[in-house]
């Protein structure tokens, strides 16, 4: 572990618990670590781009495109992965030796690179779906080979920028004294590292386990019963198994309509107007004028049945 005087005592706990965690995902090398508040970050200036970088590059999740089903531009994220891996490749092999600035600045491109890409990946598996968490923030479909990336190339981009106004600010960071710093960084590092190191895997395991215990229900049921694959529920099949029995009762219904006979026809009746015989304001005996001043028509008029 990393020196820092009596801040890894027993008198600060939490400091000692953040360190001890970083001991397992990284070698706290003095000479490789940032100097920030008063002590060392829990783990060293590469691992501390990378694991802030995670967290930057899902914030730029909520600029993706739902309806895309292709994967982030691939030419992107790999020249935001490749500076980091050949930093820390040719300093492996011995060709050069890093500096605490370019392992910081690499690290944040790998993490903002990375990060929207992982969230692709977790969403191959369907059960991802069904975890209330991921399902909005998930594509609704994948399709690898797709040329519609469900996250813009513009978006993606945007991570360079974002990834040097950082650097900017934690190098500036970098031999401060004041340990508001140092706590407002630490957390969000160690954070991300037990997520990406140690719940990652495990959530994976479990989401693989839990598909494919999906799809060995699916095959043990009997063919009347719809399929219920990558999450869907059958009531798409109920919803046309209704209309394909509304269309058959109206089809019945019609063909009903068509053989039934037609009921018998009425037979019209006639009829004419004759006038009273005893209304004399008429002068033509065969007038069907009804006069307007005559207030006992009713009297005066009768119907007559051809």
């Amino acid at each position: 572990m990393i020196p820092g005087g009596s801040a890894y005592t027993a008198d600060n706990p939490i400091l000692f618990l953040l360190n001890l965690i970083g001991s397992l995902v990284c070698h706290q090398l003095p000479d490789r670590t940032l100097w920030i508040g008063g002590y060392y970050l829990p783990v060293c200036a590469r691992d501390t781009g990378a694991y802030v970088g995670f967290l930057l590059g899902y914030f730029l999740l909520p600029m993706r495109r739902k309806h895309s089903s292709g994967p982030p531009n691939l030419w992107i994220t790999l020249m935001m992965l490749a500076p980091m891996m050949f930093d820390a490749g040719t300093q492996w092999i011995g060709l050069r030796t890093s500096t605490n600035e370019v392992r910081l600045f690499t690290g944040l491109l790998f993490g903002i690179g990375l990060a929207p890409l992982l969230v692709y990946v977790l969403s191959l598996i369907p059960a991802s779906r069904r975890v209330p968490v991921l399902k909005n923030s998930l594509p609704e479909t994948t399709e690898l080979d797709s040329k519609d990336p469900w996250l813009s190339n513009r978006s993606l981009l945007l991570g360079l920028p974002i990834a040097l106004a950082l650097y900017l600010v934690i190098d500036s960071l970098s031999g401060s004294t004041n340990t508001i710093f140092y706590w407002s960084l630490s957390p969000l590092i160690i954070g991300s590292a037990v997520w990406h190191i140690f719940f990652l895997p495990v959530f994976l395991v479990i989401l693989i386990a839990w598909d494919s215990k999906i799809k060995a229900r699916i095959s043990r049921m009997p063919p009347t019963v719809p399929a219920l694959e990558s999450g869907v529920s059958g009531l798409a099949h109920r919803h046309q198994k209704a209309l394909i029995s509304s269309q058959k009762t109206r089809t019945e219904h019609a063909e009903k309509l068509v053989t039934t006979k037609p009921p018998p026809a009425v037979p019209k009746r006639n009829y004419h107007w004759i006038r009273h015989p005893t209304d004399r304001r008429h002068h033509d005996p065969n007038s069907r004028r009804l006069l307007l001043g005559s207030d006992t028509w009713n009297s005066r008029w009768r119907i007559r049945n051809r």
